[in-house]
């Protein structure tokens, strides 16, 4: 009697893979059971995120190719620009009153001063033209977003 009183019952090794007295044993089920290797649940996880990785990476590219990317971005580096050469960022016309931008010239910076401060080391990185910042700016963005 001490002999089986030291040994597991067969009663509690069946129990073992019960729960609420349906057998649970999908590792034996063909198709399943690849679930259970350690080595596919990392190459699964792999393969996701070189995924979501490529298609983010597709989704930038398109973005910096479509004429409207950068419009906003365009505006913060000519204004971080500005600071850099001492002048001003926003017009006179601007700073005078009521403002309507629809009357003013082409290049108008209608945001927070900071912005323009975020800028600069893009503006001053890149200081001939706004498309190798943009496309920092844009890595970045999509390296917080991811």
């Amino acid at each position: 009697m001490a002999n089986s009183a030291s040994r597991p019952s067969r009663e509690g090794a069946r129990n073992k893979g019960r729960r609420d007295g349906r057998l649970i044993q999908w590792r034996r089920i063909w198709g399943l059971r690849v679930f259970a290797d350690a080595r596919f649940v990392r190459l699964a996880i792999w393969l996701i995120l070189l995924i979501a990785l490529w298609y983010r990476a597709n989704q930038v590219i398109g973005w910096l190719s479509a004429p409207q990317w950068g419009y906003d971005f365009s505006a913060y580096w000519l204004a971080a620009r500005h600071l850099l050469a001492g002048q001003p960022i926003y017009t006179a016309a601007q700073l005078a009153g009521p403002y309507e931008p629809q009357l003013q010239g082409q290049f108008l910076y209608l945001y927070p001063p900071f912005l323009a401060v975020l800028v600069l080391p893009l503006a001053w990185l890149s200081p001939d033209s706004y498309g190798p910042a943009m496309g920092v700016w844009a890595v970045l963005g999509a390296a917080i977003a991811t």
